[in-house]
């Protein structure tokens, strides 16, 4: 396993296998959840799930950020579909978060932008990039032109 440094992004890829369960899951999620849970202050035009993490199989957990450290080291996970126009408002997950990470289930529009150092440093959406950075780290999701999935998580130390 790699230690993950905050000071540092992280960029990576994801299995293919991960991106098909977590897709079928956003399917269900969505469908059981009925479009309701569209509450989250920074999420706009999309549909944020409630945190899943339970729902995920453990192998599939292990086989998502297993290399980098121990999947029950992971403290929080949800899906976010956006609608075209979609976007994520600038924030930080310091007040919960040691380390976070974005899985991007499909190619989009939408990068995800992060304010380091007062340098912004753009993150395109690619199907199967999995991106770990400090939660102290602001970041938002630009608009996209175009149907938008991915999987947020947390991990603690």
């Amino acid at each position: 396993m790699i230690d993950l440094d905050e000071k540092y992004i992280y960029i990576d890829k994801v299995s293919d296998n991960v991106i098909n369960y977590s897709l079928n899951l956003l399917k269900d999620l969505k469908f059981k959840e009925f479009k309701i849970y569209n509450l989250d202050i920074h999420t706009k035009k999309g549909f944020q799930t409630r945190p899943c993490l339970w729902y995920f199989d453990t192998m599939i957990l292990d086989e998502m950020v297993g290399k980098y450290v121990d999947y029950k080291k992971i403290d929080h996970l949800h899906m976010i579909e956006y609608e075209k126009s979609g976007f994520q408002k600038e924030h930080t997950h310091e007040r919960t978060d040691w380390f976070s990470f974005i899985v991007y289930l499909n190619d989009s529009d939408g990068s995800t932008l992060f304010n380091i150092n007062e340098k912004e440093f753009e993150v395109k959406p690619e199907k199967g990039k999995i991106i770990y950075f400090s939660g102290k780290l602001k970041h938002k999701g630009l608009e996209t032109t175009m149907n938008k999935k991915v999987l947020v998580g947390s991990i603690k130390k």
